[in-house]
């Protein structure tokens, strides 16, 4: 029943995990198992970028200025883990058991940033089909200011 979708490239989630991209081919994919649960779409890349930065309590301006975030925190809810400036923190919870789909996060993820750069923009990107919900970001910001 995938006529429609002929000839395109698909994202699938299965049983609420994800199963590598398919192309529709005679109007059906093939999987790589029987699952309960099939989901199948057009892939849709969520990305967030963030102002440029700045502090009002600042004297002078941030602008031109290198500076980085050293500690970035994601407030999400019932979301897969982010790419944050390429960057994807671990994702799998020892406490998950092996064979099961790690589950959608409600809470804070931390992420490591590292580098330098005079735009000291982030950008999130949900490359995965999962929801993409965040309710706050925060963290840790330097700035280089050449002395």
């Amino acid at each position: 029943g995938l006529d429609h979708l002929e000839g395109k490239t698909v994202t699938i989630r299965v049983d609420d995990g994800a199963h590598p991209d398919l192309q529709v081919e005679n109007g059906e994919i093939e999987l790589n198992a029987e699952y309960a649960k099939v989901e199948v779409g057009l892939r849709y890349t969520k990305k967030l970028k963030l102002t440029y930065m700045a502090r009002a309590s600042e004297p002078a301006s941030l602008q031109g200025m290198k500076g980085r975030w050293i500690e970035v925190w994601l407030r999400m809810i019932n979301s897969a883990v982010p790419l944050v400036d390429g960057v994807r923190p671990p994702e799998r919870n020892p406490s998950t058991p092996m064979n099961t789909v790690e589950p959608l996060v409600n809470g804070d993820v931390r992420v490591h940033h590292l580098g330098f750069d005079r735009e000291k923009q982030l950008e999130i990107v949900q490359d995965l089909p999962f929801p993409l919900f965040i309710t706050a970001i925060y963290g840790t910001f330097e700035v280089d200011d050449g002395a």
